[in-house]
């Protein structure tokens, strides 16, 4: 079984990059309980699977990522916001 995980690299450094602009460092950095971290785990799983559609639709539909969200008390607004910054969309505030 292969990945082809090499030739995604950088868009995945690029992704997270993304992502951690999205994290105020003005203050020390409080640590991110269990269910965050589940949460952004899944947000970097759907970023390697993002060319799959079919993939993609089962985790995003999933029982599994609602209980995610549900557990990290991520609110839709919230979930989608960073969705699109992952995405590169330069309508996000």
């Amino acid at each position: 079984l292969k990945l082809n995980i090499g030739a995604e690299t950088r868009r995945i450094e690029q992704k997270l990059t993304t992502l951690l602009r999205t994290f105020t460092f003005n203050r020390p950095v409080p640590s991110l309980t269990s269910a965050r971290w589940d949460f952004i785990a899944m947000l970097f799983v759907e970023c390697v699977v993002e060319s799959d559609q079919t993939m993609k639709t089962l985790i995003v539909t999933s029982d599994t990522a609602r209980d995610v969200c549900a557990n990290a008390e991520v609110t839709n607004e919230e979930l989608e916001l960073l969705r699109r910054r992952l995405r590169g969309d330069d309508d996000v505030a």
